[in-house]
């Protein structure tokens, strides 16, 4: 910011301060106390304003209000003020005078705080007392210069940090588009360290298509979410609105972990508030309800979900796992164990052969054997049944 001297500095953050303390800029550029300028007391008090000198140079502006008529038994309250004691303060009688000294000490600090300024002093008129009042303790913001002044709108440019200043490549910087680039996103999201290395989510938002790897990832991340529940909760991320019906989309507990996780952040092709493009709640009840339940097709239909609705979601949820399964291992306990939870779901649901593989134990040390996904077995020349074996994936 350029401060009141006319140098560049770094701009401070603002702070409060009085009123008495800030100092305006002028459109010439100079700068002068803020209650110096009539236009600074606009916001603040009622009555009119005025000037009030210190000395035959220095002056502030403040407000002038008729507080009391003059008679001959005393100070009787000027009519606005009588309105506000039979409004704020019956006790206090408001068509009896008062003496000035009294006047003063009982009924000068209620004027000041209607006004919300402080008394300075009185101007007699004719039989018209009139009370002039000061704003110097208002509060006000501005930042705070080398010159201990607090300005209200110094100029502000922004500056280079000190490293770029010098820097020889400053110029091809200058020509990038600003705009948010891919590697930007990724850093936002977690996918890459600082040094551009892919971090665990990274590695497992990979094995998927636009933002469900996201969701997979934020699942295994959070250690008391049950690997179960994940593995049927997964149906909802190409669910889209078939199953929410009058419900959110973004039900579930898989959502709730993925806006918490993601700062309910927008990025276009994958994530909307927080959330894979095509999620919707609801799904994942229904594959439960088949899967794990053994409860009929039949009775889960209904006006708003029919028999394709549900076939949709069973096949989009089977696709998803076998993505899960045919994804490279990783050093990651929470996804080598939804792994084998989904193993454990069998062939009948997933029509996933393994070979004669039947648990870990029987897998060379620290490797995992899956085979390709087929619908159905492949039927050999001699008219048995085999199964092809896929690449083998180290953990």
């Amino acid at each position: 910011m350029l401060n009141s001297r006319g140098e560049w500095k770094v701009c401070p953050p603002m702070s409060d301060t009085a009123l008495s303390n800030l100092w305006i800029r002028k459109e010439n550029g100079r700068w002068r106390p803020a209650l110096t300028l009539a236009t600074t007391l606009q916001p603040l008090g009622f009555g009119n304003l005025c000037k009030i000198r210190w000395d035959k140079k220095r002056f502030e502006y403040g407000r002038e209000l008729p507080v009391a008529s003059i008679t001959d038994k005393g100070w009787l309250a000027a009519k606005w003020f009588r309105k506000v004691l039979r409004e704020h303060y019956p006790l206090i009688p408001a068509n009896g005078t008062l003496a000035p000294e009294k006047f003063l000490s009982d009924l000068v600090p209620l004027i000041a705080k209607e006004v919300e300024g402080e008394f300075h002093d009185f101007v007699i008129r004719k039989s018209t007392a009139y009370g002039r009042f000061r704003f110097g303790a208002a509060s006000a913001r501005g930042h705070l210069d080398d010159q201990e002044r607090y300005l209200a709108n110094p100029e502000i440019r922004r500056s280079y940090p000190l490293v770029c200043q010098r820097c020889a490549c400053r110029s091809e910087c200058e020509a990038l588009d600003v705009s948010a680039s891919p590697a930007f996103a990724w850093r936002q999201l977690g996918l890459v360290d600082e040094r551009g290395v892919p971090t665990r989510r990274g590695i497992i938002f990979s094995f998927f298509n636009q933002g469900e790897g996201l969701a997979v990832a934020a699942g295994l991340e959070e250690d008391d979410y049950s690997i179960n529940d994940l593995v049927f909760d997964l149906a909802d991320l190409r669910a889209g609105h078939r199953f929410a019906m009058d419900d959110s989309r973004a039900g579930g507990r898989l959502a709730a972990i993925c806006q918490n996780r993601y700062h309910r952040a927008s990025f276009s092709g994958y994530l909307e508030l927080g959330l894979p493009i095509a999620y919707g709640s609801g799904a994942s009840e229904v594959v439960r309800d088949l899967v794990e339940h053994q409860i009929g097709r039949h009775k889960l239909v209904n006006d708003n979900i029919r028999h394709g609705d549900i076939e949709r979601a069973l096949t989009e949820w089977r696709s998803l796992l076998r993505q899960i399964v045919q994804a490279p291992g990783r050093a990651h306990r929470r996804w080598c164990v939804i792994w084998s939870n989904i193993r454990s779901v069998g062939t009948n649901w997933l029509m996933i052969t393994f070979g004669t593989v039947t648990s870990r134990e029987h897998l060379p040390s620290g490797e995992v054997y899956c085979v390709k996904l087929f619908k159905h077995p492949i039927t050999n020349g001699s008219g048995g049944s085999n199964y092809r074996r896929s690449h083998r994936y180290t953990f």
